[in-house]
C-alpha cells in the first residue's frame, strides 16, 4: 500500500462534510467488506503510523510528506476510482 494514495483518501475523508461522510459510510463499509480482520487491522495501523508521521516529521519511519503526492496525477484516477466505487465522477469536487 502506497503511503501516498493513503494521504490522499485521508485528506479526502477529511474534507467530507459531517452529513457527506455519513452517507459515504455505507459505501465504505462495502469497500473494505472483502478484507480479512487481519488485513484491515494492517491498514488501520498504517493509517495510525502515517498520521503520526505527518504530525511528527522528525520520525524515524522515512515516510513521504505530503507534499510529496503528486495531486494532478493523482486526479487522473479519480474517473476510475468513481467507476469501481459506482458513483458519478463530474470533476468539479476535488
Amino acid at each position: 500500500h502506497q503511503d501516498g494514495v493513503w494521504r490522499v483518501f485521508d485528506r479526502w475523508l477529511s474534507g467530507l462534510h459531517g452529513d457527506t461522510f455519513v452517507e459515504m459510510l455505507p459505501l465504505l463499509r462495502r469497500a473494505f467488506a472483502d478484507f480479512t480482520h487481519a488485513e484491515r487491522r494492517q491498514m488501520g495501523e498504517k493509517v495510525q503510523r502515517l498520521g503520526r508521521d505527518a504530525r511528527d516529521p522528525t520520525g524515524s519511519s522515512g515516510s513521504a510528506t505530503t507534499t510529496d503526492v503528486h495531486f494532478d496525477r493523482a486526479k487522473l484516477a479519480l474517473p476510475v476510482l468513481a467507476q469501481i466505487l459506482g458513483v458519478t465522477y463530474d470533476g468539479e469536487h476535488q
